[in-house]
């Protein structure tokens, strides 16, 4: 099967210069426990086949916080792709998770680029999931299976037969 490339910018606000990383995900980073670190600004590059999932996260510091950021997102053509921004609340000893505070989702139809711009984090640990819907063996959210949140499974799969191919 044929791979789908995914392309992710995490940028600030137009208007201030900074150097942009351009980085190319790691697999296996599927959940929360192999996630791929990130350092805003940066362009993350990535392919997903199959029921394929991703998942970044972004330590914002002091700093970070003090500016406003643009997320991009180009979804895969002719495929319903979507980011979820969370935090994770962790059991005591890491294993699993406990809670997720989904932020926001983005959502992308049939390889559109969509942007959220203007916003500001707060210091602290996020979550990026990236997952997709249309064409593969079954969707999926991020953090399915491994970590049980089916909750974010059936709100993804309803959102993705309401886009029509």
């Amino acid at each position: 099967m044929m791979n789908k490339l995914l392309i992710v910018s995490l940028t600030l606000l137009a208007g201030l210069c900074f150097a942009q990383t351009t980085m190319y995900e790691q697999e296996p980073n599927n959940d929360p426990n192999t996630v791929n670190q990130i350092n805003a600004p940066i362009i993350i590059l990535g392919e997903m086949q199959k029921s394929d999932q991703d998942m970044f996260v972004w330590d914002v510091s002091d700093v970070d916080a003090g500016y406003f950021w643009d997320i991009s997102l180009k979804g895969i053509a002719d495929k319903l792709t979507k980011i979820d921004v969370m935090q994770l609340t962790f059991t005591e000893d890491g294993s699993g998770v406990t809670k997720v505070d989904k932020l926001f989702s983005m959502k992308s139809p049939n390889g559109a680029v969509i942007k959220q711009s203007g916003l500001i984090f707060s210091p602290g640990r996020y979550y990026f999931g990236l997952s997709y819907a249309g064409g593969q063996n079954a969707a999926k959210s991020p953090l399915l299976g491994d970590t049980m949140l089916s909750d974010l499974g059936a709100d993804f799969v309803a959102d993705s037969h309401k886009i029509s191919p």
